[in-house]
Formats: C-alpha cells, sequence, structure tokens
C-alpha cells in the first residue's frame, strides 16, 4: 500500500512538473509573440525577464488546473489523461519557440490557438456552442488581420473592379461571386477594394467551420470502444484541430485576404459534402431523402456559378447515388432537376448583363457557352499531364504542404480507420479526392495549387478522423477506470493490450510530463 501510494505522489509531481513545463513553454511562446510584433522586444532579449514569463506561464497553468472542481462531469483530477490533453494543447507554442516555425503569423496561431484550446478544456459544463463560436472568431480575426488593405493585382484587381460595378468578369464570369461581393460593397467599412475582400475572408471562415461540423458526424468520426468518457475533449477537438489546419495552410490562407473566388468554392465543396455525407438512418440534416437529394441539385446548380471546377463532384453525387439508391417519385427527381436548373440560372447574368457594357451589343448563344466554359483556356488542360513525373512531383509536394509529415500519417491512420468501419465515407471522400488531384496533374497553369484546395478539404476530413480515432486510443490508454478495461459486458476479458495499458496508465501521463519538461530544459540551455 505504501508503495502504491509512493507511485501515485510521484506521477503526481511529474504530471504537475508536465504542467508548469507546457506553461513555461507558452510563456516563451507569448514573449517571443511580443518581440516580434514589436510590443515590447525586450521580452525576448533579457535572460531574466524570459525566465520571468516562463514561470508566470508555469504557476499560471498549475494553479488553473488545481481550481475547486464542482461539477460531477468534471475530469477527475487524478486521471492522467486530462494532463495529458492539457499540456499538449498549452505546449502548442513549442515548434514556434524552438524555430522550428518561424513565421509571426504562424507562432500567433500556436500561441492564441494553445491557449484557447486549454481553457476549453477545463471549462466544466461548457456549452457545445462554444468550440465552434471559438474558430469562427479567431480564425475570422486573422483573416482581417491579413487582410489586403486595399487594391491588388491580376485577378484580384479585376474583381475589385468588377464586383462594384457589376460588370462581368472574365471567362467564365463567376456571376454568383460578383453578386454576393456586390454586397459586401454595400458595408460602410473602409474602402471598396477591402470590402470586396472582405467577402473572401467571410466565405474562408464559413467554410471551416462547415469543415468542423463535417467532421463530427458520426459517418467521420467513431471513438474506439469504451475510449473514455464524453467529458474528455476527444470529438471536438480533433475536428477544431483539423479544421485549423486547414484554415491556416499557406495556400487557402492566401486565398481567404484577397479578393478571389476559390474560398466560397471550397464553401460549397464543404456543404454539399456536408449533404452528401448524411445518408440515412443518420440524416442529421432533419430533411426527408426528397429534400436533401433536390438540396443537393440545387447547391450544384448553384455553386456551378461561382467556379466551373465544383463539377469534379459530379463523380461523387452520381456514386452517393447509386449507394443509397434513393426511392424518389417521378415529381421529385423533377423537383430536383428544376431545382439544379435555378441554381445554374443565375448564369443569365452574364447574357443580361452584356449589353450595359458593350454598347448595347447583344451576347450570341455561342459566345455565351464558349465564355461560361471557359474556352479560352482549354488548351491548359492537358489530360497527359499524368505521364510527367514533375507534374506528380510538384503535385505531391502540394498536397503534403497543409500538415505535413504529421498531417499526412494522420491520413494514412484516417484512411484505415475509414476503410474497416465507413467504407461509404471513404469511397465518396475517395473519388473526390481523386478528382481534384487528377484535376491538379491535368491543367497547366502557374496556380495550379488553389485548384487543388478541395483536395486540401478532403486530407482535412482524413486528418480530423484519423486524429479523433488515435485520441479516442489515448483516452483509452490513460482511462482512470482500468478495471472497466479488463472485462468486457458479456463478460468476456479485454484484449491483453488493454490490461497493459492499465498497468501503465499511473506512470504514462508522468512520463509524457517529464518528455515536455526535458524538451523545454534543453531549449533553455541551448
Amino acid at each position: 500500500m505504501l508503495t502504491r501510494t509512493m507511485k501515485l505522489r510521484l506521477d503526481d509531481l511529474l504530471r504537475a512538473a508536465g504542467l508548469g513545463g507546457g506553461g513555461a513553454i507558452w510563456g516563451l511562446g507569448l514573449a517571443r509573440l511580443a518581440a516580434e510584433a514589436g510590443f515590447q522586444p525586450s521580452f525576448y532579449g533579457s535572460p531574466t525577464i524570459v525566465t520571468g514569463v516562463a514561470v508566470v506561464g508555469a504557476v499560471a497553468a498549475i494553479t488553473l488546473q488545481l481550481r475547486p472542481r464542482r461539477s460531477p462531469r468534471s475530469l477527475d483530477p487524478a486521471s492522467s489523461k486530462f494532463y495529458l490533453f492539457f499540456f499538449v494543447l498549452v505546449a502548442l507554442p513549442l515548434p514556434y519557440v524552438t524555430g522550428v516555425v518561424a513565421h509571426p503569423l504562424a507562432g500567433c496561431v500556436l500561441v492564441i490557438g494553445g491557449a484557447a484550446l486549454a481553457l476549453l478544456v477545463v471549462w466544466e459544463n461548457r456549452p457545445r456552442w462554444v468550440p465552434p463560436f471559438v474558430l469562427g472568431i479567431s480564425t475570422l480575426a486573422l483573416y482581417l488581420r491579413t487582410l489586403l488593405p486595399s487594391v491588388g493585382v491580376a485577378d484580384t484587381f479585376e474583381f475589385q473592379v468588377v464586383v462594384p460595378r457589376l460588370a462581368i468578369a472574365h471567362p467564365t464570369g463567376y456571376p454568383l461571386y460578383v453578386l454576393l461581393g456586390k454586397l459586401f460593397t454595400l458595408l460602410p467599412l473602409g474602402d471598396v477594394a477591402w470590402r470586396v475582400n472582405l467577402a473572401s475572408a467571410v466565405f474562408a471562415t464559413a467554410a471551416v467551420l462547415v469543415l468542423y461540423l463535417l467532421l463530427l458526424r458520426p459517418t467521420i468520426f467513431r471513438q474506439p470502444q469504451d475510449a473514455c468518457p464524453r467529458s474528455i475533449p476527444i470529438r471536438w477537438l480533433s475536428a477544431f484541430l483539423a479544421a485549423l489546419t486547414f484554415a491556416f495552410s499557406s495556400t487557402f490562407w492566401s486565398q481567404a485576404v484577397i479578393a478571389e473566388v476559390y474560398t466560397l468554392h471550397n464553401l460549397f465543396v464543404a456543404v454539399i459534402l456536408w449533404f452528401l455525407l448524411d445518408p440515412f438512418p443518420f440524416n442529421l440534416s432533419r430533411l426527408s431523402p426528397a429534400r436533401r437529394w433536390q438540396a443537393i441539385f440545387f447547391l450544384m446548380g448553384l455553386s456551378l456559378t461561382n467556379h466551373l471546377p465544383v463539377a469534379l463532384l459530379l463523380p461523387a453525387v452520381a456514386l452517393a447515388l447509386l449507394w443509397d439508391r434513393p426511392r424518389l417519385r417521378l415529381r421529385e427527381w423533377a423537383i430536383a432537376g428544376g431545382a439544379f436548373c435555378v441554381g445554374l440560372s443565375v448564369y443569365l447574368f452574364i447574357p443580361l448583363r452584356w449589353p450595359a457594357i458593350n454598347d448595347g451589343e447583344w451576347m450570341t448563344l455561342r459566345g455565351f457557352l464558349f465564355y461560361v466554359t471557359g474556352g479560352q483556356f482549354h488548351a491548359a488542360l492537358q489530360l497527359d499531364g499524368w505521364r510527367d513525373p514533375a507534374r506528380w512531383l510538384i503535385v505531391w509536394r502540394l498536397l503534403g504542404q497543409p500538415g505535413g509529415w504529421i498531417g499526412l500519417a494522420l491520413v494514412a491512420v484516417g484512411l484505415g480507420r475509414l476503410t474497416l468501419h465507413q467504407r461509404r465515407t471513404l469511397a465518396l471522400t475517395g473519388v473526390t479526392f481523386l478528382a481534384f488531384a487528377a484535376y491538379g496533374l491535368t491543367y497547366h497553369v502557374p496556380d495550379v495549387a488553389v485548384f487543388l484546395l478541395p483536395a486540401h478539404l478532403i486530407l482535412a476530413v482524413w486528418m480530423g478522423c484519423g486524429a479523433s480515432y488515435l485520441t479516442g486510443l489515448i483516452g483509452l490508454l490513460f482511462s482512470s477506470t482500468p478495471a472497466r478495461m479488463k472485462r468486457s459486458p458479456s463478460g468476456r476479458k479485454r484484449p491483453r493490450l488493454a490490461e497493459i495499458a492499465a498497468r501503465l496508465r499511473p506512470f504514462a501521463g508522468g512520463g509524457i510530463s517529464l518528455l515536455v519538461c526535458a524538451v523545454f530544459g534543453f531549449h533553455c540551455l541551448s
């Protein structure tokens, strides 16, 4: 009994050290951010001040954990998994502190994001709307902070001129983006060019939030059996981090701060996937099968009027139809077809507006079809481009850009999990990913990265699925009720791995905490 008590006390001390180390790392990240942003340059120039900031961060982290708990659903203070989640989240600025991530804006995301996630973890009885609210506000705030302040170049400049005048942009015309952008120009904020840029930031934020909600669906997320209590931040945390990774990937972020069509394009891709991945019996959208498919058809038609490559979702739509085989009546299919045409009717803006900006000359039907299909860009589409090895290297590098090797590892785990348990989700997301990746291989333009953004979105979905599964396993490993792991409800023994995890649980939290402290100490001495 005495030996067991000593082990637990040692484990508590190690966990407290880990919490202090995580808080100290966060303090160092804040000090560096304050210095590089110009608020307080001395914060990262004086060893005494740096040490003081680190100590304050450590004390704050430990104090926050030791506060009284009144809710019966709050986390057990003796649970190793609470400490694991807490100090990992607080230590998010570690790449920024050690110089692995050097850009101040990326450091701001890690520092502020680490603090926000840590606070969400320890917030008892947290309303469900809080994580998406924090995600949306923080994403939009950083987009606004980095928003192009005025006039841009190339297509951005064109949209800033076209949108306020309700003119017609270059092929394919992008009428939906022009009409929605016009609404933003009516806001009494900044100059007109800034308002058009603002539209992209809002569309990007909406796309990130839809991605977050998509990752919470049972068609994406499933915990390992008996993973951990609902109070452990597994489900929302994995979705939060995956959505944040997509939001601040360099390519998507670059399009969220300028007047361009790609953020609205990705918003449509995310919303259409939301409906496609919501089959019976889940039906979380609370729509009948007929209404759901009619909504999908309408969104497909409407999204085509913003950016034509959304047609690459058609294979996924066709596969979902074959997979679900919805029993709709002829009248319901006719309504779906009519909804598609209504969405597509936004293209009528181009021929109706054409005479006003072309000295009364009307657009011919042949000219209209050539314009809306981007006829002048057809030469850039080279179907034999997949034979070029250099093209494969370019696309591979761009696809690995958002999450790096860690993200690709999570993608592999997510694909394995979907293969075993969610084959419909795997098929629909896989077809979508392959379609956009193939488009990137065959469409030879300098800015091919922006055309791969929907593939980045699918990678974020797989990444979130892999992260949720791994965090579920971590919750199982660090469960504070090891006796529950020994036998299943049927009375049969659990696998040997569960018994080993139960025996190692008292030391696992402290060991990992000690590792974080070692990394922190190494940085201080270097």
